[in-house]
């Protein structure tokens, strides 16, 4: 959800430098509840950083007024990685528990 001032709230902690990239330095709270599950972001990031082809990740709730916080993420690629959106998806539907399925963007 995004606020009057188009500013989405994810609970992390950062600061947009000067050139317009993010940085983000820590979690305003680490523990997330969606469908009255609570579930840690790091560890769907740990499971997301084990793929081959994957540099960095980010692990975040999307607020649903419904379920709760929906687990979202941002994946890095390494130089040359091939991996798609969906490939992380997929492995992660293959390890974690249902309420940490995701919804990404691979870049």
């Amino acid at each position: 959800m995004r606020d009057s001032e188009k500013w989405f709230h994810s609970g992390d902690l950062g600061y947009m430098d000067d050139d317009g990239f993010l940085y983000i330095m820590d979690r305003k709270k680490d523990m997330l509840k969606y469908q009255s599950i609570m579930y840690y972001p790091h560890e769907i990031e740990e499971v997301i950083s084990q793929m081959p082809g994957v540099a960095e990740v980010c692990v975040f709730g999307i607020w649903n007024p419904l379920v709760g916080d929906k687990a979202a993420s941002a994946v890095v690629k390494k130089i040359g990685s091939k991996i798609q959106a969906q490939d992380v998806v997929d492995f992660v539907k293959g390890i974690a528990v249902p309420s940490t399925n995701i919804y990404m963007g691979v870049q």
